[in-house]
């Protein structure tokens, strides 16, 4: 056997060059014929050549280098759409309360009458905006209900705790305005629905025991955690926010709302007609939505 016929074409060894380098060889003249001699530094499927599949160090840390980019985009989009939407909504809850406000007027020739402190001082947090809008009817006396049937029976006891003295009969007024007696003698001998039944449940809570009164609210929830407080000359329950109710009344964890304000008796931003505002936090800061600014204005106090 000659170095040609070993090493040269046909001769006893010949190398496939692949990957692993000459690993795997074809030994054409052994006695059994071609087969294949597999020499102990592994076996690689890949050619000689050829890269390995999947990322490496430096693709990867680009790719999350870039994903980090995309998030610091698109966060405050995002945060920016959900603000844009709650003004939205909010401002969109102001025009329906104007509207049922302006239907009063034009029907009963007069604005819906607001609540006063026992000194005579507009009251605006807490007030019976939601009963004169809807309408009630009374029942011998004691009970009140919105004429649309939604809400519960309010007891007169309750309201008159809440809304005196304008509303109580020592200063002449014997219950709500836009009310329809029912065995009873009250004011008003129609009684409209203002409303028009466009509220939404969210739009309606309550100020809470041991009071039963129904007030209308923003449909935007207060931040969760804020502390409850007795404000000076408010119902008598500890609340996150001068005139907030709840829905599930008295719940630990249900959300508090705002109410809106009013002002009938003496507005200082609409002479001759009312004031109508309401506030709302939003990424920490309190946006007062009202009917004498286009925008919200930020305030720094309730």
């Amino acid at each position: 056997m000659d170095a040609t016929s070993a090493f040269g074409p046909g001769g006893i060894l010949e190398s496939s060059r692949t990957f692993q380098g000459w690993v795997r060889r074809r030994d054409v003249a052994s006695p059994e014929g071609t087969a294949d001699k597999e020499v102990g530094l592994g076996d690689f499927s890949r050619p000689f050549g050829t890269r390995a599949s999947g990322f490496s160090l430096i693709e990867m840390l680009v790719v999350i280098g870039v994903i980090g980019i995309l998030s610091s985009l698109i966060f405050p989009i995002t945060k920016a759409v959900s603000r844009n939407r709650i003004k939205s909504r909010t401002r969109a809850e102001l025009e329906q309360v104007v509207t049922g406000i302006e239907i009063y007027h034009s029907k009963r020739g007069q604005y819906p009458p607001d609540n006063h402190y026992p000194n005579g001082a507009v009251n605006p947090y807490v007030n019976q905006l939601y009963y004169e809008l809807a309408g009630t009817t009374n029942s011998n006396g004691d009970h009140y209900q919105t004429i649309d049937g939604r809400m519960s029976w309010a007891t007169a006891a309750a309201i008159h705790s809440v809304l005196s003295p304008g509303f109580a009969p020592s200063a002449g007024v014997s219950g709500f305005a836009n009310s329809r007696a029912g065995g009873s003698v009250e004011e008003g001998s129609t009684v409209i629905n203002c409303l028009k039944g466009t509220l939404r449940s969210d739009q309606i809570a309550s100020i809470g025991n041991p009071l039963s009164l129904n007030v209308l609210v923003g449909s935007v929830p207060l931040p969760p955690g804020l502390p409850l407080k007795q404000w000076p000359n408010l119902p008598p329950n500890p609340t996150p926010y001068p005139g907030s109710a709840q829905i599930v009344v008295n719940s630990p964890t249900a959300p508090w709302y705002c109410a809106w304000r009013y002002n009938s008796s003496s507005p200082t931003n609409n002479p001759g007609t009312y004031d109508l505002w309401i506030d709302v936090i939003i990424d920490g800061k309190t946006n007062r939505f009202s009917n004498w600014s286009h925008n919200p204005v930020i305030v720094g106090t309730p």
